[in-house]
């Protein structure tokens, strides 16, 4: 165990470079102080699990970190969960099944996280944002929109103005305070996936959902200088096209707006379950 005082503590925590499980018990890296960690996961290379007890956001930094190095981890909801199950035991004095820990966790991971869209610009995000929305009473926000109401003026209009490196660094610290929230339906920008410190922002209270469809099916944006054509629309695909893959959880296939939020249900609220 590393503490601020005994035999171990942070200064002389080398020596355990050998460790195959990592607990964080501390607060570092619970919100609102997203972006900090207790330690680097990349100096101890036989670690086997991570466990970080904070649960917002869901997924910390350190435990960002384990999913990129394919390290197994899990957040501090299900020990809360079990907790309070025992707190019920106790105090209404019955008996209550351990399957519910696994039921109820699902069930609150399930309904906090945020839903998040990314695809091609004209691929039905916020249609299909919309219709989850409707369907599971969640609040939806549209990235683009906030841009707009942030920047006074179309999405359009700044790009032409002040070029696209601005817009995207306007988009990211749109993000940072948009994905701080759980539970909502979030439509993005459809070059989102052009900045990697953007996937850290999606994922720490989300679940990345990849909308693709055909890009011949896009609707191209007249106002917009990267979509307003075919061509321009075709040339976009192909250097987006992976990086869509690279950053999101889920690929779920355009259909229609109905199939596609069907999808998106569906693997909801079996995420979690499948996890544990």
């Amino acid at each position: 165990m590393i503490s601020q005082s005994g035999s171990d503590y942070e200064e002389n925590i080398a020596r355990h470079t050998d460790a195959q499980v990592i607990v964080n018990t501390t607060s570092a890296g619970m919100y609102p102080e997203n972006g900090v960690s207790p330690i680097e996961l990349s100096r101890f290379p036989a670690i086997e699990g991570v466990l970080d007890l904070i649960y917002h956001p869901a997924k910390t930094t350190l435990l960002l970190e384990a999913d990129a190095l394919g390290i197994p981890n899990l957040n501090g909801l299900y020990m809360q969960v079990a907790q309070a199950k025992q707190a019920s035991e106790l105090f209404q004095g019955l008996r209550i099944d351990d399957s519910e820990i696994s039921r109820i966790h699902a069930l609150i991971a399930a309904q906090t996280a945020n839903i998040v869209l990314i695809g091609m610009p004209g691929s039905g995000k916020t249609t299909v944002g919309r219709r989850l929305s409707e369907n599971g009473g969640r609040p939806f926000v549209d990235t683009d929109s906030m841009i707009e109401e942030q920047a006074g003026c179309t999405c359009g209009d700044f790009l032409r103005t002040y070029g696209e490196a601005a817009f995207r660094k306007l988009e990211t610290e749109v993000l940072q305070k948009v994905c701080m929230r759980t539970g909502c339906v979030i439509a993005t920008g459809g070059g989102v996936v052009t900045r990697p410190e953007n996937r850290d922002i999606l994922r720490r209270n989300g679940v990345v959902f990849y909308l693709k469809r055909p890009v011949e099916r896009l609707v191209q944006y007249g106002d917009r200088p990267l979509s307003s054509t075919p061509e321009k629309l075709q040339a976009l695909w192909k250097v987006r096209a992976p990086l869509y893959e690279s950053m999101r959880d889920y690929e779920v296939p355009y259909i229609d707006e109905e199939k596609a939020a069907g999808e998106i249900e569906r693997l909801m609220k079996t995420i979690w379950t499948d996890h544990l």
